[in-house]
Order: C-alpha cells, then structure tokens, then sequence
C-alpha cells in the first residue's frame, strides 16, 4: 500500500489549532456531516450518470404514415404498410412501398416513425428519433456520459490533493447544478450529449475528494462502519428515486448497476487495517522521538 498520510501539528499548536483538530478529528457532528455529503455526492453521481438510460425508455414505433394515409387508424396502417419481422410481429424498421401494394411493394428501411406515447411520454427517444439505423445514438450518449466521468474522476482526485477537497468541491457543486438545469432544457441532440457530459464530468469531480475526506476524518474504529452506512445509503436511495421516477422502466436486474455495501466492505477493512498500520508506526516514532528528546534533557 502507499505511504501513510498523517495530520500533522506544531510541538506548541495553540488553543485554536487545538480546538480545530478536536472538532475534525473524532466521532461527533463534522463527521456526520462528512457522511451525509458523502452519500448525497455518491447518489448524484449514479442518478446522473443512469439517468438516460432510466428515462430514455423505448417505446413501441412503426414507420410513419404518409399524408395521403394520414385517416387510417395505427391498426390499419400496420395491417396495409407494415411487414412482420422474424417474430410474426409488425416490423419497427421496415415499411412497403408503395403502402397499398401489397405483396408486390418491395420493403424499404423507415426514414420517420411514428411513437406510442402512452408508456413514458416524449422523451429523447422518441423527440430525437433513436431507434432502428439511429439507436447507436443511445450507446454513444451513454459513452459520452461515460468519458465525462472517466476524465473527471482521476483529474479531481490530483487537483483535490494540489489545491484542496474543499476548493474541489466547491467548484464542482455549481457546476452540477447549473448543467443539471440545462440538461432538462434543450431541444437539440448534440447540446444535450455536451450538458450531459459535462453533468457526469461534474458529478464525478465531487467522489474522489468527499470519499478521500471521509477517510481522512474517520477514527481507524469507525472508517469500516462508516464507509458500509454511506454506501448503503446510496443503494438505498438510488433504487427508490429510479422507481417512483420510472416505474415501467425499473428491472431487478438494473440493481448490478449500483454500489453494493458488500463491495465496499472489503476495501474499507483494507483502509482500515492500513490506517491501524500507519497510526502504530507513527506512535511508536512519537514515543521513540519523546524519549530521545527527555534523555537529552539535562538532569
């Protein structure tokens, strides 16, 4: 593992570095804190991050209906211009043409569709038209939303141990705030992947220095307990937004998707067990270094 980082103090820190540590370091109301808007950071990191996926469901399309059969209902048309597929159900890709020609019409891609709007209103799928020869445009939001948090992960951990977690945070939090605003406004596709990233970029920057501040203000006895509370926090409370959010959506299955208590547990009895190392070898080089100190002293 790495080398050890320790606060440290000055042989006489005075009263306020005294009462600042006493309120840091400990088990009271900094470290609550600390938990809280660790979970809330966490939370808003996965929620983003899967918010595409969650509300960009697909829903039933078939190609759509020329003016000239604007009048016959979905059945009908389907029943006239839509071939079945593989499955014997109406294609969502393909259409004859002409509509009316019957088994003599050759079958041709879709270039418009037409969306059942019942399931989850209009949502992207169905306002930037995201299926058939366009749904690689669903995997490539997701890459992008991806990448943002790739690039921002490692780069918010650097600049959180150059310029500080606070400066980190509080640069990244208006950050999510004013992209997640703008997220839910746009019209066009490509500003919608740019906010997106920058969103997931943002929400990413706010993990490394929240968890590293957890760490770093947790007693070697509570890092494990509280690590364990902070990600169950997030199993919690990210299912549940999802669900009441997108109900017809939601599977079982989209829980592997998440932080789970028994993933972070292991890494946290691995901090902790280090930071028991650490804490050792700084006593008994404190304990050596008082000695030396008190033996030099003249008698």
């Amino acid at each position: 593992m790495g080398a050890c980082a320790l606060p440290t103090t000055e042989a006489s820190p005075g009263l306020k570095s005294r009462r600042h540590s006493q309120h840091v370091y400990g088990n009271g109301l900094f470290q609550l804190l600390t938990l809280m808007s660790t979970a809330v950071g966490s939370c808003l990191y996965i929620l983003h991050y899967e918010s595409f996926k969650v509300t960009a469901g697909v829903m039933d399309h078939w190609c759509q209906r020329p003016v000239a059969f604007a009048n016959l209902s979905v059945d009908e048309w389907k029943s006239l211009a839509i071939p079945l597929d593989d499955h014997g159900e109406p294609s969502h890709c393909l259409v004859r043409d002409p509509p009316d020609g019957g088994e003599n019409s050759s079958v041709v891609s879709c270039s418009s569709w037409e969306f059942d709007l019942a399931p989850f209103g209009n949502n992207a799928v169905s306002e930037w038209k995201l299926v058939c020869n366009r749904s690689w445009l669903r995997s490539f939001v997701r890459i992008a939303y991806a990448l943002g948090a790739m690039i921002a992960l490692p780069a918010a951990g650097v600049a959180a141990d150059n310029v500080g977690r606070k400066t980190v945070t509080f640069l990244a939090v208006p950050v999510v705030l004013i992209a997640g605003v703008a997220s839910s406004l746009p019209k066009d596709l490509n500003f919608f992947v740019a906010v997106g990233t920058a969103v997931s970029a943002a929400t990413g920057a706010l993990v490394p220095p929240l968890w590293a501040l957890l760490y770093e203000v947790s007693t070697p006895n509570m890092l494990v307990p509280y690590t364990v509370v902070t990600a169950a926090a997030v199993v919690v409370i990210v299912p549940g937004n999802t669900v009441y959010r997108q109900p017809n959506q939601w599977r079982v299955d989209d829980y592997s998707a998440l932080p789970d208590g028994s993933h972070c547990l292991p890494a946290g009895a691995v901090l902790h067990s280090e930071r028991v190392a650490c804490l050792a070898d700084s006593s008994r080089s404190h304990t050596g270094s008082t000695a030396r100190h008190l033996a030099r002293r003249p008698s």
